[in-house]
């Protein structure tokens, strides 16, 4: 399931106001293609893409139960953030709770390479690598 561009666009003025909705667009896009419902299996380097949510949060309850690492949702949290985002393996799904995680996440590694003195810390693509 993909949303549409008009859909994305509401939930990221709704649910990220304080992010650039260009850059937030870009990463969703990037991470899952606006598919609320894909998960990406890092210990095993695969993706599935499920079509609801009840699909994706047994997906993810199985992977936890083999203490497997996943990403999630829109912008693809990482599993071992949930805790620190208060997010389980069922809210991660809800896109607005999931694009409000992910600009939070966004923000921190901005906010904390900002800091740094090296041009490549400040680089957008070094923040991008810190998402995950």
């Amino acid at each position: 399931m993909q949303l549409s561009a008009a859909v994305l666009a509401a939930l990221i003025s709704q649910c990220a106001p304080d992010v650039s909705p260009d850059t937030m667009n870009a990463l969703i896009m990037t991470e899952s293609g606006a598919n609320p419902y894909v998960i990406a299996n890092v210990s095993d380097g695969t993706s599935k893409y499920f079509k609801d949510k009840k699909g994706a949060i047994e997906y993810a309850e199985k992977l936890t139960a083999e203490n497997k690492r996943f990403s999630a949702g829109l912008t693809q949290i990482y599993s071992k953030n949930f805790p620190s985002l208060n997010l389980t393996n069922k809210t991660v799904f809800d896109p607005c709770t999931n694009i409000k995680a992910g600009a939070a996440v966004l923000t921190d590694n901005y906010l904390r390479q900002k800091e740094g003195s090296s041009n490549q810390k400040n680089s957008p693509r070094f923040i991008f690598v810190l998402f995950g």
